[in-house]
């Protein structure tokens, strides 16, 4: 018991898929499902989730649950488990059943009735009825704090019908129609403000036949008409994008003099272009200029509050900035830059560590879901903060 508790202090079930593939380590089984891969990212169990634990080695027990082949197996059970009724317990997960070719078997036949999947948290993950082996009928997604994050229709196996995600905080992403998996019609998106983000048309399932883009103050950013009744984007957008593309491709052709005139270039043409300040941010946060790349990206977020990237990287920025020391290497790679070095957080004054983690946050409340978004979350503002 003592082992366990020290396992979870670090707040995060990480790295226990290797122990299932070994007949002679400790593997875990939470809520009665066997940890058979690394959780995904952000998928928390904290200490405070858990109900009890029992770690059994004796091996007739071990048999008779059916695991027979380890040598010793911690069961954990979380509260939201033991809260539940075994009406509930009795609905398998996915993860209890096989799909084969988009079929969904339990025990070598086609599964009819409800499936739940759950976080290692406890909370619920997903829900949803199959029929003969297919997804069938409302499909649901959830995040950890309840709030539904997709929901969609299924039938025989195949989206079809209306789609909706939501962001964390019950509002409404993105809606729009599936026809056998592929959009089809008007689909819309939006801005947490409730502000529409794109409205765009798909024809016969294929890519998008016309598109309007906005900024999340109404005023459209980008109008595009492909197919038959045009070719592209309106004449000053597409040079001022195609400028900004240009610049990108100078950039990671290692000429930073050429992408900087071409986003001044596209800046003359829209001075409140917000994704030439947004992409210029970029390039200087890799060429280690962190004051002057938080200049850009507070240029980008005053014209666009919802910029996840900025918001993300003027994050980054002002941890390297804590991070970086004077006598640093000088020639490294961007990737390098973009490491985010294990020092000790407490020693960021306060005032900055709440700007950092309030970009954070926002960034993922946003869609933001890299991997070095979420290190930084867990480095500077806690794993608690990223469960939504």
């Amino acid at each position: 018991m003592k082992n366990i508790s020290i396992l979870f202090l670090g707040f995060v079930l990480t790295g226990l898929a290797s122990s299932a593939q070994t007949n002679d380590s400790l593997v875990y089984v939470v809520d009665n499902v066997l940890v058979s891969d690394d959780p995904d990212q952000g998928d928390e169990i904290f200490e405070t989730d858990i109900s009890d634990v029992r770690v059994i080695s004796n091996k007739d027990t071990l048999k008779m649950f059916g695991y027979e082949q380890y040598k010793s197996v911690a069961f954990i059970f979380t509260k939201e488990f033991r809260k539940r009724p075994d009406s509930i317990h009795d609905i398998p997960p996915t993860t209890l059943l096989k799909e084969i070719e988009s079929t969904w078997y339990f025990e070598k036949t086609k599964y009819t009735g409800p499936v739940i999947d759950y976080y290692y948290s406890g909370n619920k993950k997903s829900e949803g009825y199959i029929r003969n082996g297919k997804m069938t009928g409302i499909h649901r997604i959830y995040y950890q704090n309840g709030k539904i994050k997709v929901e969609s229709h299924y039938i025989d196996g195949t989206e079809n019908g209306e789609s909706r995600e939501y962001f964390s905080d019950g509002s409404l992403s993105e809606k729009g129609v599936l026809a056998y998996g592929k959009k089809q019609g008007t689909w819309e998106s939006f801005y947490p403000n409730g502000q529409l983000k794109e409205r765009a048309w798909y024809r016969n399932g294929h890519d998008k036949d016309t598109s309007t883009v906005y900024y999340s103050t109404g005023k459209i950013q980008l109008k595009t008409i492909l197919g038959k009744r045009g070719t592209g984007p309106d004449p000053i957008s597409e040079k001022k994008y195609t400028l900004l593309f240009d610049g990108t491709k100078s950039y990671v052709e290692g000429n930073s003099r050429a992408a900087l005139r071409a986003c001044n270039k596209a800046l003359e043409l829209d001075s409140n272009f917000s994704d030439a300040y947004a992409v210029r941010g970029l390039w200087k946060y890799y060429d280690d200029k962190y004051d002057e790349a938080i200049a850009d990206f507070d240029k980008a977020l005053r014209l666009e509050p919802y910029s996840e990237e900025a918001l993300a990287y003027r994050a980054l920025s002002r941890i390297k900035r804590f991070q970086e020391s004077d006598d640093r290497p000088k020639n490294r790679s961007s990737e390098n830059a973009a490491t985010i070095k294990k020092k000790d957080s407490s020693l960021m004054p306060a005032e900055e560590k709440d700007k950092v983690c309030a970009d954070l946050q926002k960034a993922i409340f946003l869609g933001d879901d890299s991997k070095k978004t979420y290190e930084a979350l867990v480095e500077f503002c806690g794993t608690k903060l990223f469960r939504q």
